[in-house]
């Protein structure tokens, strides 16, 4: 039979794999919010600065006024989408760092723990170990695959945030070169 102390400790490390994947868990999506928050800031701050050239042009007398003020314009554009991804760079390396320190330790350190307790288990009661080794395997198979899907989500918004750091600073250089190239010439 078991004794108190050791369905305590299973206990014990079936409660840590739970809060570790809730942790963790709660962690993405809070930086998806994180996230959601930076790109509806990003886009309210680009359509203020469109709203306001606009105003501006309307009061422009000169074709160099007007190339001044797109040329202001598009500079203060991409100063704002290049914080607001560094932003987003950081808060995907935060959340980088907390999967690859809690997952790949406490959740492997809890399910070692578990298997161990089992094996113990077996010692004493080879019967009644066998019974309980198929649930908790399948609670262990399922925390491994709970903790899988969120790194892979994790990775995913990971790649989606490049990809658009990337295509932001694409669009930025090839806006900004032509005008810049023109403002060298005049």
């Amino acid at each position: 039979m078991f004794t108190p102390n050791q369905i305590s400790a299973t206990q014990n490390q079936f409660n840590k794999i739970l809060e570790t994947n809730v942790s963790l868990i709660n962690a993405t999506v809070e930086n998806c919010k994180q996230i959601a928050f930076l790109q509806c800031e990003t886009a309210h701050g680009f359509i203020q600065e469109v709203a306001t050239a606009t105003k501006k042009m309307y009061d422009v007398k000169t074709p160099m006024e007007a190339t001044m003020q797109a040329r202001e314009f598009l500079v203060n554009s991409a100063k704002v989408a290049f914080a607001k991804n560094q932003e987003i760079a950081k808060i995907l390396q935060k959340s980088r760092v907390l999967f690859n320190d809690v997952a790949a330790q406490s959740v492997k350190s809890a399910q070692d723990k578990v298997v161990a307790s089992v094996n113990e288990m077996e010692t004493l009661n080879p019967a009644l170990a066998s019974v309980v080794s198929r649930p908790l395997q399948t609670v262990l198979n399922t925390s491994k695959q709970a903790s899988e899907m969120v790194s892979d989500l994790s990775s995913q918004v990971t790649k989606l945030a490049n990809e658009n750091i990337d295509v932001t600073a694409e669009v930025a250089i090839k806006t900004i070169k032509p005008v810049a190239q023109e403002q060298m010439i005049n």
